[in-house]
């Protein structure tokens, strides 16, 4: 029987940490292990987790080293066929896993899978990426996901071989990190989506109330956007402008031009897809 291993990186989500759990325990497929990595909390988290009694469980304690460095230490303990990611903010519907095994047993070819996520604030739920409606293989990741994300950290799941062609998560970002990730596990292997909503970004959590932007040497961006295809340059070329407004939005001027620096010549592009960004915003 297919085998999930689910990993879930704890550090400082005292709040969220149980109801994260129970969601996975709570799920109507069976077959999974859940690894807690326990990077380095200071909080009750890892109280709460040491008290849930499951034997299917498995809680691993490291030094702080970021959520990279906690999925790593995941992937490497995971004995499951395949890794699925759930934040600790998070939620999973009870049917998660039962209806990506089922989307993996009928796309044979793929080797990674994401469905439909909600953005949950308060009692309002958001489908994220509602007009991704087709079920089945992506024909071209980078073009569908151009403007609206196929997949998210806890919406994703990974043949676990596939980490041994395209390696572990770079412990040198903090933003950016999973888009990494999945670019290059798009270009070696085909993504199956299921258009079926079945987990939650709890944005209100507590460690995402004071998200900050950070400093451009942290963000995962791709730099050298000519050597890309069309459709990886649009696609990387999107999120540029999206960090890029984001550092004027929040006065980082110095990383703005840090930012201008690094891309030289590409920044033409990235500044003229700004525009339209911001043009459309006013406009609609």
């Amino acid at each position: 029987m297919l085998k999930f291993s689910v990993i879930i990186p704890l550090y400082n989500n005292e709040l969220g940490i149980s109801s994260t759990i129970q969601s996975v325990l709570n799920q109507t497929y069976r077959s999974f292990e859940l690894i807690v990595v326990n990077d380095g909390s200071t909080d009750n988290g890892l109280k709460i987790v040491e008290s849930i009694k499951d034997n299917r469980l498995l809680v691993i304690n490291q030094i702080n080293g970021g959520v990279s460095s906690a999925r790593n230490t995941g992937i490497k303990a995971a004995k499951g066929d395949y890794i699925a990611f759930l934040d600790a903010d998070d939620l999973w519907e009870p049917r998660y896993l039962q209806t990506m095994k089922q989307l993996i047993d009928d796309f044979p070819e793929a080797s990674f899978f994401g469905c439909q996520f909600g953005i949950k604030k308060g009692k309002r739920i958001e489908i994220a990426n509602g007009i991704h409606k087709k079920r089945g293989y992506i024909k071209n990741y980078f073009k569908e996901a151009f403007e609206v994300p196929l997949v998210c950290s806890s919406s994703i799941i990974i043949q676990k071989s596939c980490f041994d062609k395209i390696g572990l998560f770079n412990t040198k970002f903090t933003r950016g990190e999973d888009i990494d990730v999945w670019s290059r596990l798009a270009r070696k292997y085909r993504l199956a989506f299921e258009p079926t909503l079945l987990s939650y970004y709890i944005q209100d959590a507590e460690n995402r109330a004071v998200e900050k932007v950070g400093t451009l040497k942290y963000h995962y961006l791709e730099y050298k956007l000519f050597s890309l295809s069309v459709e990886e340059r649009n696609y990387f070329t999107n999120k540029a402008c999206a960090l890029f407004l984001e550092f004027l939005k929040n006065k980082k001027f110095i990383e703005a031009i840090k930012f201008v620096k690094e891309f030289n010549f590409s920044f033409v592009f990235i500044l003229i897809r700004c525009m339209k960004l911001v043009v459309l915003k006013y406009l609609t």
